[in-house]
């Protein structure tokens, strides 16, 4: 028989290690600060919830007129996650969709196509992205 290195935990202090690694985990989860912030947002008084609400939404980038921007300005990123710990949190763009359906847009003719910059890069006028923006928008009301 061995001995074991210490002596087995009581559930007070399992408890509590249960607990500490739930808020670690959620440190590392930018999604589930911002899911805590609209729960207790929710629960806030009307004319306080329009402030909360506006503090978990992503600001999203400005642009100045006649910007070209690339696919993942208009998309976003998404976050960059290695072994459970977020590396490069993620960015939101203008409009909230992945880059797989602008590209399935442009090829069916529902964008403009893009500039050619290089072999790899591709760039709309600000202008024709905020168009799409305000189609979107009246198509989604």
């Amino acid at each position: 028989m061995f001995a074991l290195p210490h002596a087995p935990l009581d559930k007070s202090a399992a408890s509590s290690l249960r607990a500490q690694r739930q808020e670690s985990e959620a440190v590392a989860s930018p999604a589930h600060k911002a899911e805590v912030r609209r729960a207790e947002a929710s629960r806030l008084p009307a004319e306080v919830r329009s402030t909360a609400a506006a503090e978990v939404a992503p600001e999203r980038p400005r642009y100045p007129p006649g910007s070209l921007l690339r696919v993942s300005d208009i998309c976003g990123r998404p976050a960059v996650i290695r072994c459970g710990v977020v590396v490069e949190p993620a960015e939101p763009g203008l409009l909230p969709i992945s880059s797989r359906t602008w590209w399935t847009w442009v090829a069916a003719g529902k964008v403009p196509a893009g500039r050619k910059l290089g072999t790899k890069t591709t760039a709309w006028p600000i202008e024709d992205v905020l168009r799409v923006m305000q189609v979107e928008e009246t198509e989604g009301a």
